[in-house]
Order: C-alpha cells, then structure tokens, then sequence
C-alpha cells in the first residue's frame, strides 16, 4: 500500500512539473474546436445573448463536456493536479470580468485531496462591450487549458469561437459614415478602383516628407552609377525597387497575422511602439555616418580598390536604402492611399495583400522607369566632385531624421527613456569610429578580433542600459498634443479637447459643429498640416467667431477608440479630418489628407448652422 502510494504521489508530481512547463507556453491562436478528437473533453463556447448591443454585458461561458470517469481540476486544484485556463480572446474595446466557477467537487485518492468537476461544467464571465461598435457582427473567442484525470493524467487545450450579430448598428452611435470621397457602391465590386488607388498613392508616397531624405540619397546614387553603363544602373533601379516591394509583402504578412490574431492595426501602427523608434533611430544613425565616410556597406579586397569603394554602395546597400525608404514611408499617408488602406484592412488576407503590393509597385515605378532610360538621367546634373560633398550633407539630413524619431519616442516613453536611447546611439557611433579608424584592409586577424571585440562590449554594455530599466515608468502620460490642448482659451490658440466617442455625442446632442483632427506626433503629414493650414489666422479665426468645437484624436500611443472611429470612417491611419455639421445634417464630411485653407474654410462654413455663427 505504501509503495503504491508512493509511486502514485510520484507520478502525480511528474504530471504536474510537465504541465507546468506545458502552461507556460502562450495559448495557440488555431480556431478548432478541441486538439484533437481523442481527448476526453469536449469545449464549446456559449453567449447568453443572440445578438451584442453596444453597452450592454452579457455572458460568455466555456462550456466543458468530459467522457464518463473522467474529471477536471478547479482554479484551487487542491494536493495535485492543475487548475483549467480560460483566456478571452475579445474585439478591441470589449472587456471581461473575473471568471466565475461552479462549486467544485472533491476528489479523494490514496490520500490525495483534490477539487474539480465531472461530466460537464462552465467557466463563465461577464463581458463588457463598448459603447459604439462599428462592426456587423463581432467574434468572441477562449483558449482554454485544463488537465484531464482518470486512471492517468492527460493535459489537453482548445480555441472555441463564436460570431454573434451587433444589434441596432447604426443606433450604436449617432454618427454616420460620409463616404463623400468614395464612390458611393458596392466596396466588393470595387477591388479594381482601390488598386488604382493604392497604386496612385504609392507613387505620391515618393514625395512625401517622410521620405524624401531616403530618395534624394537614392537618386544621388543613379546618378552616380550612370557613367557605368546601362546594365548596371538598370540593376540597381531593379534591385532598389525589389526593397521596396519586399518590404510591402513583408508589411502585407504581419498585418495578415495580427488580423488573424484579432488585433486591431492601422497604417503606420509600428511607430506606437517606443522598439521600432530605438531600432530606426540606430538604423538611420548608422547610415549617415556612412555617408560621412566613416564605414562602408561592402568592403572589395585590394588597396587598389579604396577609390571604387567610396563611389559604390552595391546590391546589399540598394536593397536596404528601398527598405528603408518604405519603412519611412509608413507614417505618411498620401491622397488616394487612406481610402485604399481602409479599404485594404477590412477585407480577406489576399485583398490585404494585393493592396500593399499595388502601392510598392506605384512607389517603385518611378525609379524602374528611370532606369530603364538610363539616358534620362542626363537630364540631372553631371556627376562631379561636387556630388561627395552633397553626399556628405545628406548624412545632416538623415540626422534631422533621428530627431523626429527621438521626439516621437519622447512623447511615448518620457526624457528618461530617450535619454538612454541617445547614449546607446552615441555608443553605437563610437562602436563606429573604433572599428573603422583602428583597422583597415592591411589590419591582421587579432587586430581585427581585438578592436571588434572592444566595439562589441561598448555596444553590449550600452544595450544592456537601455534595456535594463522599466520603460513603462519613463512614460511621462501626455504627447505634445495634450500641452497644446491646455492652452488658456482667451488666447489665439486652438483649444483641442480630447477625443472621446460620449463626449463627442454629447457636442452633436446640442447641435453644435464639431471638427474631429485624427493625428500622432510621428505622423509628418500631420505635422505639417497643423503648422501651415490649422494655425493660420484665417482658420482660427472661422473656428473661434463660429464657435465651432475642435477635438482632437490623439493616435500617437494605441488607442481602440481611436482605430475603432478609424475604422468607422473606412481609413486604417492618420491624418483624418472630419466634420460633423451642426446645420441638421446626419453625415459629417470627410476633408483629404492634404488640407488646404480654402478647401477647409468653405466645408467649415457649410456646416455652421445659423445660431452658431
């Protein structure tokens, strides 16, 4: 007897060492019904609802079904044992509650005392939906992990899902969609139309600040390249253009799989996590002191070769300036390309696809046609010494470059955080220096392992700072967005208050006019259309005698009120600009990216309603 218990609490220990090795491992995303169907349990997903009204809770329960015998463990399991797992996968917006259980039973074996169910039992929580859905239906799903006991232990898991219609969608919210700058059709119908569109925005992208640092470099290389023959500037056109595509399919991929993930993403999401803005701005700073001279891509073998080196930056340099340019693109939003990326996010993982690819090719054209014609380039200025000093300014360009990311990275993760960011890159450009000034071609092999080495611990040790420390307490909780919206409203400024979907109803319940700026401090389009139309005089002044209520979305960290009212509008980034008319209209108007004054001052005098102005 004693033996058996023995072996029997050994067994019951090694079963529960691996389960918690098992559990320790993020839930599978596979929507299937059970892992497989061997397992003695059964999960299924139930709502107490059939249909989701928006602001209402309801109840969501993992309904578990076990083959006679066998039994499962409650969240207190007891001697031995594991509890059962549920975790949410919800929409954006929507919350749960703690889980509720049923009133276990007790299990009692050679001693061993444990708690848990038989024959079926539910995990249950409340949901809370947000006030405004913007969605038809919505998908509610769990993964759920138990250990399943009988004669032996066997640990299971699965993904149950559920869809459930949105009731009263349109009386969700009392805003309704202006599709004033699309065709007013069938969007299934219209894929050819939103190609076009992407294509064009795609090729508008080329001239768009984000990433002009980038192109002026690229085009400063062609023409560099031009006297070497046909074959070779058609080559790097070629090899630049396949970056940018790449880099498009790449984008295209990681939307597909957070999509599939049930995140909400938009055009330009990466530049709300304070990683991406490190990474860049180590990428960026490596690459202007490149064009300083102080390191090369590529490295030919032979002193001989020293002259050629500083005028080629070779396949590998081509394709990561066109990598370089797309990922720099991304904070811009260019006219055509909001209405084809909002069309884009909402559709199947190959429309997904086909759009991003449409708008590489239209951001990749110009320089496939400009190589094609390599003699077009004669056009442009003779190659000269004069193109090493340009060469050598561009580097300032990309380090204006830095500064917008640092401040963008300010405004997420506070001074702190972008102090250690400015040290590691002054680490990473000493790295830089040590490497280049201490060795050469003629350096032998422990030269070279002794000067990386010293380069690799200054690097590491940087690194390791800027990484050793709780980001989340650097954040100091305002962009630069919320300082302007505490300016005095007695001043000329514009006071933005906060978006925010019940108070922004409250403002059309009274009838008044509503401009509605969806921006981020990391959005340059949006930059540039804050400091030239919306602070002119005219503007302000329209806005202020007219009395017109001006709220600002602040899209710079995540928000899920913001994507979704994003996404209510048909567009996946920012600059969005809406008007919501206080003249009795039911549809607010959708301005273009590019804001001009005119265009502005004459849709905000549309909207006025007579006792406003």
């Amino acid at each position: 007897m004693r033996h058996s218990l023995v072996l029997h609490s050994v067994s019951t220990v090694l079963t529960t060492l691996f389960m918690l090795v098992v559990f320790t491992f993020p839930f599978e995303s596979a929507r299937s019904q059970t892992e497989s169907t061997k397992s003695p349990v059964q999960a299924q997903l139930l709502a107490d609802t059939k249909k989701v009204e928006a602001g209402k809770p309801f109840r969501l329960s993992v309904l578990l079904k076990l083959e006679p015998g066998w039994h499962v463990y409650y969240k207190d399991a007891g001697d031995a044992g594991l509890p059962t797992q549920v975790n949410w996968r919800l929409p954006q917006g929507f919350t749960a509650e703690q889980l509720e259980w049923e009133t276990p039973e007790t299990f009692k074996d050679s001693g061993i005392v444990t708690r848990g169910y038989k024959d079926k039992t539910t995990i249950s929580a409340v949901i809370h939906p947000p006030k405004i859905i913007s969605s038809r239906a919505v998908e509610l799903a769990a993964d759920v992990k138990w250990l399943s006991c009988k004669n032996a232990c066997v640990p299971g898991h699965a993904s149950v899902s559920t869809s459930l219609p949105v009731a009263s969608v349109a009386n969700s919210s009392p805003l309704t969609l202006s599709s004033s700058d699309l065709p007013k059709t069938d969007d299934s119908q219209n894929l050819l139309l939103y190609l076009v569109f992407a294509f064009t925005g795609g090729i508008i992208l080329n001239f768009m600040p984000c990433v002009l640092p980038v192109i002026a470099i690229k085009l400063m290389s062609l023409l560099e390249h031009s006297a070497g023959g046909t074959q070779q500037t058609r080559l790097l056109g070629a090899t630049f253009a396949s970056g940018i595509l790449v880099s498009f399919a790449f984008m295209a991929l990681i939307v597909i799989a957070l999509k599939a993930a049930g995140q909400q993403v938009g055009w330009g999401f990466q530049f709300q996590y304070p990683g991406f803005l490190i990474a860049m701005s180590a990428i960026v700073t490596l690459m202007a002191l490149s064009l300083f001279g102080m390191f090369y891509v590529s490295v030919p073998t032979g002193q001989a070769k020293l002259d050629q080196l500083a005028n080629q930056e070779g396949i590998a340099g081509t394709f990561f300036k066109g990598v370089l340019a797309t990922t720099l693109s991304t904070p811009c939003t260019a006219p055509f390309l909001g209405a084809a990326l909002g069309f884009a996010f909402a559709q199947p993982w190959w429309i997904v696809l086909s759009i991003f690819m449409a708008i590489g090719v239209g951001m990749a054209l110009p320089y496939l046609v400009l190589t094609t014609k390599p003699e077009w380039l004669s056009f442009l200025p003779k190659p000269g010494a004069w193109m090493e000093k340009l060469k050598e300014s561009m580097g300032f360009v990309l380090l204006a470059t830095v500064v917008w990311l640092l401040y963008v990275l300010a405004t997420e993760v506070g001074a702190i955080g972008t102090v250690l960011t400015v040290g590691f890159l002054v680490a990473l450009a000493l790295c830089s220096w040590i490497v280049s000034r201490f060795t050469d071609l003629s350096s032998g092999a422990l030269r070279k392992g002794v000067v990386w080495s010293l380069a690799i611990a200054i690097g590491g040790l940087s690194f390791y700072a800027l990484i050793g420390h709780q980001w989340d307490q650097f954040a100091i909780g305002q962009t630069s967005t919320d300082v302007k919206r505490e300016a005095h409203a007695d001043s000329n400024e514009i006071v933005w208050k906060s978006f925010d979907p019940d108070a922004l109803n409250e403002e059309l319940a009274q009838g008044k006019t509503v401009f509605l700026d969806f921006t981020a401090d990391w959005c340059l389009t949006c930059k540039v259309n804050e400091t030239t139309i919306l602070a002119s005089k005219a503007v302000k002044d329209k806005l202020k005698t007219a009395h017109i209520v001006t709220m600002r979305a602040d899209w710079t960290k995540q928000s899920p009120a913001i994507t979704n009212m994003l996404n209510k509008f048909h567009r996946s980034g920012v600059p969005l600009y809406v008007i919501f008319p206080g003249t009795g209209k039911t549809e607010p108007i959708v301005l273009p990216e590019i804001l001009t004054e005119a265009v502005l001052l004459e849709k905000l005098s549309e909207s006025v309603a007579p006792e406003e102005i």
